[in-house]
């Protein structure tokens, strides 16, 4: 499966599909949290870019909002190592079938990063628009 192909490995791909023609790699995106938690089995990484979707919802264009927010949560988490997680944008995000078995691999990898986390599925919990700006002004 090629990297590009992460939707089809949710519980519900059309939350991303339907609104963009073609669906960016995760490393286009700018990793912003990991939240593991503690009570139960999931971890939930929050990403986000600098632009709308292809087909935003109307609200946000409505208010002039101009960069998106998701965040991707795993369930059933079988597996979790950081190693490195250093402030630099990583080299790769990816979400790709389960190694070894069923299930989902979602890795941040680079010079700076270490992360695998295993699970049994992945959705994404939320989405979102703002105004916002790569570089502070």
């Amino acid at each position: 499966m090629d990297v590009s192909e992460w939707p089809g490995l949710l519980t519900d791909p059309t939350t991303v599909t339907s609104l963009y023609d073609q669906v960016p790699e995760l490393t286009t995106f700018r990793l912003l949290t990991l939240h593991a938690d503690e009570r139960g089995t999931s971890v939930t990484v929050t990403l986000e870019r600098y632009d709308l979707p292809d087909r935003p919802l109307a609200d946000w264009v409505a208010q002039g909002l101009n960069a998106f927010q998701f965040a991707l949560r795993l369930d059933g988490v079988t597996g979790l190592r950081i190693t490195d997680w250093y402030g630099t944008p990583p080299d790769s995000i990816t979400l790709t079938p389960g190694s070894p078995g069923p299930g989902v691999r979602f890795t941040v990898q680079g010079p700076r990063h270490d992360v695998v986390v295993d699970a049994t599925t992945a959705s994404i919990a939320r989405m979102s628009a703002f105004l916002g700006s790569e570089t502070a002004e």
